[in-house]
C-alpha cells in the first residue's frame, strides 16, 4: 500500500512526531520534531501509523506490534530502535514500552505476536472499507497516543472560472427574470421592457414632437 504523506508542524500534531487518518490512510508528519528520531525509529513510526490503518486499530498497542513486525524484517536492531522511538515521545501510557519487550519476546520464540490480526496475511488485513462500515472515519491517530481534533473531510464542488478571468455570474433565468423586471421594467409575454429604454424612447418621441411643431 502506498501512503501519502503530508508535512504539517506543531500547530497541527503537538507532540506526536506523525498520525494517520483512519479514512484513507493519509500520513502526517510533524516536520518540528521528525529529525529528532534516526532514520530507522522514523520507520517505526511510520509502520505504526500504517498498522493502525490497515488492520485497521485504534490501539496503541496493536500498532506497535504491527510495526516491530515489518521493522524486523529490515532491521535487526527494530526492539532498541522502536523502544528508543517510544522513549522520545515522551508517552503517557508507558505500559506500551512493557508491552513492546513482551511481542518482541513472543515473535522469537513463536514466530508470532498476541494479536491475531498481525499474524494474518498482510492482504486479508486491509478489506475495502466504506462510510457505513468503518468505525472512526474522520479520526486521526496519533503515534503517541494522543487525542487529536477531528478533521471532518467535505466534498467542495470547485467554482467554475471563465475563460476570460471574470468570475461566472448568475445567468438570466425565467426565475431572475421574473424578480428583476417589478423593478427595472415590466415584461409582456416573453418580451422584456427596461425601464431605461422605455424612458430613452419616451425622448426620442418628445423631441420628435417638438420639432414637428417647430416647422410649422
Amino acid at each position: 500500500m502506498e501512503n501519502k504523506y503530508t508535512m504539517v508542524n506543531s500547530k497541527v500534531l503537538g507532540k506526536s512526531p506523525a498520525a494517520v487518518y483512519m479514512d484513507n490512510g493519509e500520513i502526517e508528519i510533524n516536520t518540528d520534531i521528525w529529525y529528532k528520531f534516526t532514520p530507522y525509529e522514523r520507520a517505526f513510526i511510520i509502520q505504526h501509523e500504517r498498522g493502525h490503518f490497515l488492520m485497521p486499530t485504534e490501539f496503541e498497542k496493536e500498532a506497535d506490534a504491527y510495526a516491530l513486525v515489518q521493522t524486523l524484517k529490515v532491521n535487526r536492531s527494530a526492539l532498541k530502535d522502536a523502544v528508543n522511538a517510544l522513549a522520545k515521545m515522551n508517552l503517557k501510557d508507558k505500559s506500551r514500552l512493557n508491552a513492546i519487550y513482551h511481542e518482541a519476546d513472543l515473535i522469537q520464540k513463536t514466530g508470532k505476536t498476541s494479536y491475531p490480526k498481525i499474524n494474518q496475511n498482510q492482504n486479508d488485513m486491509r478489506k475495502k472499507l466504506n462510510k457505513t462500515d468503518h468505525p472512526f472515519m474522520t479520526t486521526k491517530a496519533a503515534a503517541n497516543g494522543q487525542n487529536l481534533p477531528i478533521k471532518v473531510r467535505k466534498n467542495k464542488k470547485n467554482k467554475k472560472r471563465r475563460a476570460d478571468g471574470e468570475n461566472e455570474t448568475t445567468p438570466v433565468t425565467t426565475t431572475t427574470y421574473g424578480k428583476s423586471h417589478k423593478i427595472n421594467g415590466f415584461g409582456v409575454g416573453n418580451v422584456y421592457f427596461s425601464m431605461t429604454n422605455i424612458l430613452l424612447a419616451a425622448i426620442l418621441v418628445s423631441l420628435f414632437i417638438i420639432s414637428g411643431k417647430l416647422k410649422k
